[in-house]
């Protein structure tokens, strides 16, 4: 059975602040989690399936193996998985696992108590994989900031530090700096909301004469 992108456990990530795909496991930090258009940052923790698995305390061995029906016995059993929310099928047939989830726990008395993942939880388990709690720290003080980072660095403001510099470029040499600079999106909006506008300016100018000269 795989571990990555697998909706049952995507699924019960996903009342966790986890988000689990084909790429790996993230932490979901939102400004305001009652507001659905609030912004909202992935912070990637890992996509090795046994410590994905850990959290939930889940022997990767027997997931490895494990066939639906195996797989579908071993989360019943699982502390972490809140069988509660499986009992409808959202994928309306469209998902195999999920419709069989919700086959099994429609037809079995099942315990509906489990323990919930908590953020201290997340952090006792991955505080040290992928600067979790750095990216975190981060992220929370970008949302702090009542303004779009992306709009600190514009066309106006470099003109008006350095005038002589060649505005046809501006339409290529600002995206390629907010996209191919930083290491992810966090780490590029966190640059943005915390340096002045000359130091945006002139790092800028530093990246683009040599990164991105032609």
């Amino acid at each position: 059975m795989k571990v990555l992108d697998n909706p049952l456990l995507s699924r019960n990530f996903s009342f966790t602040g986890l988000k689990l795909n084909d790429k790996g496991l993230y932490y979901v930090n939102k400004k305001d989690f009652k507001d659905i258009n609030a912004p909202v940052h992935e912070i990637f923790i890992t996509s090795d399936p046994v410590k994905i698995l850990s959290i939930m305390e889940l022997d990767f061995e027997q997931v490895d193996k494990a066939n639906n029906d195996e797989f579908i016995e071993i989360l019943i059993d699982c502390p972490y998985f809140n069988r509660n929310r499986f009992l409808d099928d959202i994928s309306e047939g469209r998902c195999k696992l999920l419709e069989e989830m919700s086959e099994f726990l429609q037809n079995t008395d099942f315990d509906p108590n489990y323990k919930k993942t908590t953020l201290m939880r997340i952090m006792d388990f991955f505080g040290n994989e992928g600067n979790l709690m750095d990216k975190l720290e981060k992220s929370k003080k970008i949302f702090e900031f009542n303004k779009i980072p992306a709009k600190n660095l514009s066309g106006k403001l470099i003109l008006e530090h350095v005038p002589d510099y060649d505005k046809t470029k501006l339409s290529s040499t600002i995206p390629k700096f907010l996209h191919d600079t930083f290491e992810d999106e966090i780490e590029r909006d966190y640059f943005l909301v915390t340096k002045t506008a000359l130091e945006i300016v002139d790092y800028f100018l530093e990246t683009t004469e040599s990164k991105f000269a032609e």
